[in-house]
Order: structure tokens, then sequence, then C-alpha cells
């Protein structure tokens, strides 16, 4: 994760533009639902497609299906191929759309990284904040309940009703579902855009033009989680963003955008082409390389808005609090004290992580486990394994540094790059741990301090790590990184 970028333009400049700014519309698309693992647009309709050919076309054998989905998928657009679903479907598919988004167990998901920064960015600039989606689900709402109690998110899916319903104020926060809402809790309101009828209807009868049309021209846009692709969005922003209109951005992440290995060359020369198509709309991508780092953006647009003139970029505060967390906790003169030290306090840690675990799950928790704490260096390049609870470091120059890449075969490095839990089988010959379970560190300053994995020696369908319900999780989770931040704490103490 090159965090260096967030004091050098374009990434810079966006938030000290926007963070100036009276008022902010946030647009929020797929990819923030994505992030807490609900279906892509593409997904949902290759899900509804399935269906489709299981029960109305009798095609039980799982590779005929799979087959005809890709020639669907292939040879039409993807609204088209959302139209032959809904051709099947017949009057099933608005009983068809929300099963194929929550699946079985609607409860299980919960607001990501760049979500829970939206309650982050009300909190800086109030009611002069818009909130707008794209997205069916209730997540965003979710965000905001979970972080802002005295502030109540309400739902607008068009003009119908408007008379009883709040407007954006000390209270309230409207939330426009663009394309209709359907909430985990089976509740529904408007209507769901997702064919090629549903789009020209909306062109014919189109609140949202007059809504997200205003926010173009009324003030700065910033659209997050989307590709630009929906039809909807590009009416809007060529009918009412160009010469003159306020100055909008995009942010985009490389994360999972390119193969491993693709050429530096071809990344730069894809990038300046779109940068090229949008700027006439006064839309200016800005990209960066990791998931995590779009939520670490909102959070410092707020803060500079919060904080004003004495805004200090992310790099220069990661700088401080690491060279003060070195100088007491990891190079220390003492390096042997300061390592025990930080042994005894990760085997405490996870002692008391599996205490506040075994009441939730009603069961002793007897396997063996293992936590290591990664911490990021000064410049947000690497990862290193400070300290574990199976061994103790006696040499510094023993400790080789991990480079942040999405593509790392270590789980601390990509948890940390997508900014949340991860967890996944090791089926290495020589290691003992067959099951790690990863979660990103982020001071209460708002740094990337880096990752701290939990490891099992039994397998993935054996271990407790992978067996946790999700309320269960969050619990265990918070435990872990409280208490890994209090360790960090003690060693950063005064740094701003």
């Amino acid at each position: 994760m090159a965090l260096s970028q967030f004091a050098t333009a374009p990434l810079s400049k966006m938030i000290r533009h926007l963070a100036g700014r009276s008022s902010l519309t946030v647009v929020v698309g797929a990819g923030v639902s994505a992030e807490a693992g609900l279906p892509t647009w593409n997904r949902l309709v290759s899900d509804l497609l399935d269906r489709a050919g299981r029960e109305r076309l009798a095609l039980s054998d799982d590779g005929a299906r799979a087959t005809w989905i890709a020639k669907i998928l292939g040879g039409e657009s993807p609204l088209g191929a959302a139209a032959m679903a809904e051709a099947l479907a017949g009057d099933d598919l608005a009983n068809w759309i929300p099963e194929a988004l929550y699946g079985a167990d609607a409860a299980r998901f919960a607001p990501g990284p760049i979500a829970r920064q939206l309650p982050v960015l009300r909190a800086a600039y109030g009611p002069a904040l818009r909130l707008m989606t794209t997205n069916y689900d209730d997540l965003v709402e979710q965000a905001l309940t979970d972080a802002l109690p005295g502030v109540a998110p309400c739902v607008y899916t068009g003009p119908a009703g408007l008379a009883a319903l709040p407007e954006t104020d000390a209270d309230h926060q409207r939330v426009v579902h663009l394309h209709g809402y359907l909430a985990r809790d089976g509740h529904a309101e408007g209507t769901v855009v997702l064919t090629e009828r549903d789009y020209q209807h909306v062109a014919t009868d189109d609140w949202q033009r007059s809504v997200v049309g205003s926010a173009l021209i009324d003030g700065s846009c910033l659209f997050i989680g989307s590709s630009l692709t929906d039809p909807n969005l590009l009416r809007y922003l060529h009918a009412h963003a160009g010469p003159g209109s306020p100055q909008h951005y995009a942010i985009f992440t490389r994360q999972d955008a390119y193969p491993k290995g693709t050429p530096p060359e071809v990344i730069d020369a894809y990038e300046n082409a779109l940068k090229a198509r949008w700027r006439s709309n006064r839309l200016e991508i800005v990209f960066v390389d990791h998931y995590a780092e779009i939520a670490l953006a909102l959070a410092e647009i707020a803060r500079a808005k919060r904080g004003g003139a004495s805004y200090r970029p992310l790099p220069g505060r990661l700088a401080d609090w690491h060279a003060q967390v070195a100088d007491e906790l990891l190079l220390p003169p003492d390096f042997a004290a300061a390592q025990d030290f930080l042994h005894f306090s990760m085997n405490a840690l996870l002692h008391a992580a599996v205490g506040t675990l075994e009441p939730l799950v009603g069961q002793p928790v007897d396997e063996v486990l293992s936590a290591t704490l990664w911490l990021v260096d000064a410049a947000g390049d690497t990862l290193t394994n400070w300290a574990t609870t199976d061994r103790v470091h006696r040499d510094p120059r023993t400790i080789d540094p991990i480079p942040i890449d999405e593509h790392s075969r270590w789980v601390a490095v990509r948890c940390f790059c997508r900014g949340t839990a991860l967890g996944e089988p090791r089926n290495v010959y020589a290691s003992r741990w067959h099951f790690v379970r990863g979660l990103p560190l982020v001071t209460r300053d708002g740094i990337p301090a880096g990752a701290i994995t939990i490891s099992s020696m039994l397998a993935e369908d054996e271990t407790i790590l992978n067996a946790m319900d999700p309320a269960v999780e969050v619990s265990f989770d918070d435990t872990i990184q409280e208490l890994a931040l209090y360790i960090l704490d003690l060693a950063s103490i005064g740094t701003t």
C-alpha cells in the first residue's frame, strides 16, 4: 500500500478540495456492497439465470447450465442478460432478487470498511452531506445506525410519500436509493431497476435525473465503489457535468483490476485513457492501489474537513507514529527486553481473546492457537512480523519485511490491503499452522498500523476460527484489535 500517495496529487488534491467544500454528495456503487460479501451485479444476474435454468428450463446438469449461462453473458449486454432472467422468472422475479442477493442468511452481512466511513463523513459535514446509492441493500443505513445513533437514516426511493419523509437535517440522513431498496429484513421500497425495460422506465419517469442532476450542479460529488458504467449515471453525468460545473471525483482501485504481472506501462496507459475520457465532464479519476485505501481516503477527507488548516496528511502522521513505536517497542537499545515484553503481551492478548470467545460459543476452546503482530514500515510499503506467541526474536537482522502486494501469499498482507478480516486454510507441508485469520489494525488516529493474525493447528473444517457465527466473530475480532492497539499505545502515547 503506497501510503505516500496521500501526500501527493491527485489524492492529496482531492482530499483538500473536498474538505474545503461546504457540502458533499457521495454516490455509493456496487463495490461498497461487494466488500461486505454481497454479490456483484454480474454475479447477481448469473445467479438469477442459474435459478431460471434449473426451475424454468429443466437444466439440471451443472455443467450444461454453466455453459448456457456463459453463452448468455458472452453474447448479451449485461442488461440483456438480466432481461432474459426476468423473462424466465416472470412474476417470481420480485422474490428471486432478494434471495439471490442475500441467500439463506441475510443477517450475516455487515457494513464493510468503506461503508463504515460514511457516518464519519456525516459527522464531519453534518446535514450538508448527501448520500445516494445504486445499491438495493441497506448496508449504508446500517452503518449510519451503528455509528450515529442520534441520526436516523431515511430511505428515499422517489417522490411518492415525500411529505412524510424527513429531509436531511441534524437528526436525519436521507439515503437516496436510485435503483430501489431491498432490506435484509424483507422490507422493500421503490422500483427495482435491473433490466433493459427497467432502465427505459427510469428514463421516462426520471425523478433520479432531477436528484442526481441537482447534486452535480450544486456542488462536488464523490463516486465510490462505482465503475461508472451504469447507464443512468452516464446519462446524468453527460447531461449535468461539464465546463462550468463543480469539480467531481471518482475513486478507482487497482486491486483485482489487473492480473498479476501486468506490465506497469499497460496500467498507466489504461488509467491515462480513463482520466482523459472523463476530464471534459469535470470528473477526476483518482486511483488507489488497494480497497483499504478507499476507506482511508474517506477518513482523510473527514479528518481534513474537521482539522481545516491544522490537518496533517497521513504520511507525516505515519512516520511520527512509526518512529515512536520503533524507539520504544521494535528497535530500542535493549532489543531482547522489548521482544520479551511483546511476547508476554501477545500471549496475554491471545488468552483474553479466547476467554471472550468461550462463553459466546458455549464450550472450551482447547485447540492450539497462535497470534502474530505485523506492523507497517514508515513509508507504508512493507509489513514485518515483529512479535508472535510461539517464539521470540533475538536478532533484528533475521526479521524480513514483506512487500505489501494484493497477490501476496501472506494472509496478513492481503487482509491489510483489503482493510477487512480474511480467513483461509494454509496447506503448507512445512508449517504446523493449517488455518489463519487476519485482521487489519488501524490506530485511533486513523493510521493503518498493520495486521494481526490468529493461526490454528486444526484444519479449516475443524477450527473454531472458521466456525464462529457473525456476532461471535465481531466480538472476537474487536477484542483482538483493541488489545493489539493497547499494546501499541504503550509506545505511541503523545503521538499526534
